[in-house]
C-alpha cells in the first residue's frame, strides 16, 4: 500500500492522463495478503478504470467443477459491504465527478459462471474485479487523498468479509452442490425430468427471491415419493416427476403456480438458504408463453396451423406475431434447440391454441388451429419431449396425463387415479404425426466488406437489446434475471450477427460455441478486453437460442444443404 500511495501522491493535482502511470503490471501493489492492480480501458476517460484484486484463498484448495460455488459464494457476501461501502462516499455537496464511484458483480443464489470473479485453482487463488472511476479535481485533475481512501476502503472491505468467513460456510456450499449434481445425475439415469425435496420452501417473500417465512414446507405425495440415495451414504426424499405428461391443477391461489415456478428455477444450482436447494429440473426445460407482438421468421408452424392468412404455414414470418401464433413459434422453436420439457402456465397462454372443447369444435368446422391439446402426447411419444402443465379451467389435459397433482393450500396431492372416476366430456382426438422442423440456421448479412462490426451495442432495463438496426424484446424469457446476463447475450448476438460463416451450423450448435468461447475460449471476455465496462453472466445455450430467433431483421433458413 505504500508503493501505491507514493505513486498518487506524485500524480496530486497533474492532469487524469497520468493515472495510465498506475497501471503498470497486473499486480503491482500490496494490501495485506492481498495484491491488486488497474487497468485502464477508455483513454478518453481515464479515470474509468478496473481494479483487480488478487487474494490469496484463506480457504483450503476446491476442486474446480465446484469452483463455481465457492466463486458465487464469495460475490453474494462481498457485493453487500462493498455496496455499503460506495453508499458512504456518497456526498451531495459533491460533484459527481469529485465522488469515488466504484462496484463488483452481484450475485443470487444461482451456481453461474460470472465475469466478476475467477477462481485459479492451481495457484488457490481469487482475482476479484472492481469497476471504479476515481475522484478528480474539476473534471481534469488526480485527487490523490479521496481515490487513496476508496481504495484503501474497498480492499479493507474486502478482507474483513474474508476474515469474517469461516471454512465451514465454504463446506456447506460444496456438500449441497455435490448433492444437487447426484440428483440430476439420477434424474437422468432413471426417466425423470424434476424432483423436489421434502421440506423445500417453495414461496417466495413479495418482490423478491428470498424464501417466504413461515411459509409451509413442501412434503411429496406417498406415490410420488422417491428415495435418492447419495455418495456419501445419505439420501434425501421427495417428490420424482418421470418424464412425460404432467398436470398440475387446483383452485386459485393453491400454490400450483408457486411449484412451476420453482421447477423452472430448477434448471440451475443454487447456493444453501434459497430453499429451493434440491428442487431440481433437467436443465434444457423451458417455460412458453403467449406472446403477442413478437417477431417470428421462416417457422413450419403447421404443427399447430392448417393454414395461415398471409403466408406459407410451412415457412411463416410475421413482425407482430398473434398470442397464438407467438405460443406455436415458443414451443417449436423450443423443441428444435433441444428442449426436452415443456412448462406450461394456463394464464399466461392463449387459450384458441392450448384447446377446443367439443362444443366448438362442433360449431366452429373450419377452425385453422391445431391445439396443444392434440399434440402433446405425440410430442413425449415420438420427439422425446415431455410437459408440466398448470392448468385451473379445463379438464381436457386431466385426460391426456400421466400424473395429476393437485394443490391444496400449498400441499400437493396425487389425485392422477381420481381422474377415472369422471366421464371425459371430450372425445380425445389424436391428429396424424407432424414432422417437427429440426434444423434452423442464421442466414449472414450480405455484405461486401471484409469484416462486420456495430457501432452501437446496448442493453437496457426494459430487457431490450439493440444492435444497430438490429432488436429483440426478451421481456418473456423469465429465466434471463439480470443486466448480467443480457450483456452476454449481446455479445453473443456481436459475434454470431457478424459472422459469415453463421450458416454453416445449426443455429443452436452455433450458439453453443460462441457461449462456450466467450467464457473459456479465444473469445473470453476477460473485463480487460471490451470497450465498456461490464460484467457478464452465464445463460443456458437455449435461452440465447430464444433470444436470437426473436431478434427483428434477422432472417432464418431451415434448409440443411
Amino acid at each position: 500500500m505504500e508503493h501505491f500511495h507514493k505513486m498518487l501522491y506524485e500524480l496530486q493535482g497533474k492532469h487524469k492522463r497520468n493515472l495510465a502511470n498506475i497501471c503498470l503490471r497486473e499486480f503491482p501493489f500490496k494490501y495485506k495478503t492481498m495484491l491488486f492492480g488497474f487497468a485502464n480501458i477508455n483513454y478518453r476517460a481515464p479515470e474509468e478504470m478496473i481494479m483487480k484484486i488478487k487474494i490469496s484463498s484463506p480457504f483450503e484448495p476446491v476442486e474446480e467443477k465446484y469452483a463455481q460455488v465457492v466463486e458465487t459464494y464469495l460475490l453474494q457476501r462481498v457485493f453487500p459491504a462493498i455496496k455499503e461501502l460506495h453508499k458512504s462516499f456518497y456526498n451531495i455537496n459533491k460533484e459527481v465527478f469529485a465522488k469515488a464511484r466504484f462496484t463488483c458483480q452481484e450475485a443470487d443464489a444461482r451456481v453461474v459462471r460470472r465475469s466478476g470473479i475467477e477462481y485459479i485453482p492451481d495457484e488457490n487463488v481469487f482475482i476479484l474485479y472492481v469497476t471504479i472511476d476515481f475522484p478528480l479535481i474539476n473534471g481534469v485533475a488526480v485527487s490523490q487523498k479521496p481515490s487513496e481512501n476508496a481504495i484503501k476502503g474497498i480492499l479493507s472491505t474486502v478482507n474483513a468479509v474474508l476474515e469474517s468467513i469461516e471454512q465451514v460456510e465454504i463446506d456447506a456450499c460444496i456438500h449441497t452442490n455435490r448433492i444437487q449434481k447426484q440428483i440430476r445425475d439420477f434424474l437422468i439415469k432413471h426417466e425423470f425430468c424434476a424432483f423436489v425435496a421434502n421440506g423445500s420452501i417453495l414461496p417466495r417473500e413479495k418482490d423478491t427471491e428470498a424464501p417466504l417465512l413461515n411459509a409451509i414446507p413442501f412434503l411429496a405425495p406417498k406415490s410420488l415419493e422417491i428415495t435418492i440415495h447419495l455418495d456419501d451414504g445419505t439420501f434425501v426424499t421427495g417428490m420424482g416427476i418421470k418424464c412425460g405428461i404432467t398436470v398440475i391443477t387446483g383452485g386459485g391461489y393453491s400454490g400450483k403456480t408457486t411449484l412451476l415456478n420453482a421447477l423452472q428455477e430448477g434448471i440451475y444450482d443454487k447456493l444453501p438458504g434459497d430453499g429451493r436447494e434440491y428442487v431440481i429440473t433437467v436443465g434444457n426445460a423451458l417455460q412458453t408463453f403467449a406472446e403477442d407482438g413478437r417477431y417470428v421468421s421462416n417457422l413450419d408452424l403447421s404443427p399447430f396451423f392448417k393454414e395461415l392468412p398471409g403466408g406459407d404455414v410451412a415457412k411463416f414470418s410475421t413482425d407482430h406475431a398473434s398470442g397464438s401464433i407467438s405460443q406455436a413459434a415458443n414451443i417449436i422453436e423450443a423443441i428444435c434447440g433441444g428442449c426436452k420439457l415443456l412448462l406450461v402456465d394456463e394464464d399466461k397462454s392463449a387459450t384458441n391454441l392450448m384447446i377446443r372443447d367439443e362444443v366448438m369444435r362442433q360449431l366452429i368446422k373450419q377452425e385453422p388451429i391445431i391445439p396443444f391439446t392434440d399434440r402433446i402426447n405425440e410430442f413425449y411419444q415420438l420427439h422425446g419431449v415431455s410437459s408440466i402443465i398448470v392448468i385451473g379451467g379445463c379438464s381436457e389435459f386431466l385426460f391426456r396425463a400421466d400424473r395429476v397433482i393437485m394443490m391444496e393450500n400449498y400441499t400437493a396431492l396425487d389425485v392422477t387415479n381420481d381422474i377415472t372416476n369422471y366421464i371425459s366430456p371430450y372425445r380425445l382426438r389424436e391428429m396424424p404425426p407432424k414432422k417437427m422442423q429440426n434444423c434452423r440456421r442464421i442466414i449472414p448479412r450480405a455484405t461486401n466488406h471484409e469484416f462486420l462490426y456495430f457501432k452501437n451495442i446496448s442493453t437496457t432495463e426494459q430487457r431490450k437489446l439493440v444492435l444497430d438496426d438490429y432488436s429483440v424484446d426478451i421481456t418473456s424469457l423469465s429465466t434471463i434475471k439480470n443486466l448480467n446476463q443480457m450483456n452476454t447475450l449481446s455479445s453473443m448476438l456481436g459475434w454470431l450477427l457478424c459472422d459469415q460463416q453463421a450458416n454453416n451450423d445449426e443455429l443452436i450448435e452455433k450458439i453453443f460455441d460462441i457461449l462456450n468461447q466467450l467464457f473459456t475460449g479465444e473469445k473470453a471476455f476477460n473485463v480487460f478486453n471490451i470497450n465498456e465496462r461490464r460484467f457478464y453472466e452465464e445463460v443456458r445455450p437455449i435461452d440465447a437460442y430464444s433470444c436470437v430467433n426473436r431478434v427483428r431483421g434477422v432472417m432464418f433458413t431451415a434448409d440443411e444443404d
